[in-house]
């Protein structure tokens, strides 16, 4: 992930270890690739102990029915972004172009988890029922609780 996606060994912001050959400069990038690949480690292993897990029915409908059509609407959205800003004179790399692009990522991001999910897709099992429901399922663990089989046999 990190030699694909990261930028491997590169350091970000920087350019000298793009002509730097020497001991330290490819220390530095050993110890940024180290970096990439604990910090990716670290978000993967949060997300995978912190969401629930899915059935593979449920998988297969959010990647096809959910994902699939929110991952087009973005490349067409930034698409048209990008070619808009070049129309309008924005050159690419400028910090107005990448300004631009960083608030229109904000707000489909806010669009996404705020209006469109509201809670369904990235959320705890319990949260999709309602007070009543989870109400009783709190009173009859209760009750379980209260009369277990090692009391009922004394």
């Amino acid at each position: 992930m990190v030699t694909l996606f990261f930028g491997g060994w590169d350091i970000p912001f920087t350019l000298w270890d793009n002509y730097a050959h020497s001991l330290g400069a490819s220390i530095a990038t050993f110890i940024v690739f180290m970096i990439k690949i604990l910090l990716f480690v670290f978000v993967f292993m949060w997300v995978r102990w912190t969401l629930p897990r899915f059935r593979y029915d449920q998988l297969m409908a959010l990647g096809w029915k959910v994902m699939l059509p929110l991952a087009l609407a973005y490349i067409v959205l930034m698409a048209g972004a990008i070619l808009g800003l070049s129309y309008a004179g924005y050159i690419r790399g400028s910090w107005q172009f990448g300004a631009t692009l960083l608030v229109l990522n904000l707000i489909v991001v806010a669009v996404v988890f705020l209006i469109l999910d509201r809670g369904r897709v990235i959320s705890p099992a319990y949260s999709r029922l309602d007070r009543r429901n989870l109400q009783k399922l709190r009173q009859a663990a209760l009750d379980r609780a209260r009369f277990s089989p090692a009391e009922a046999g004394d």
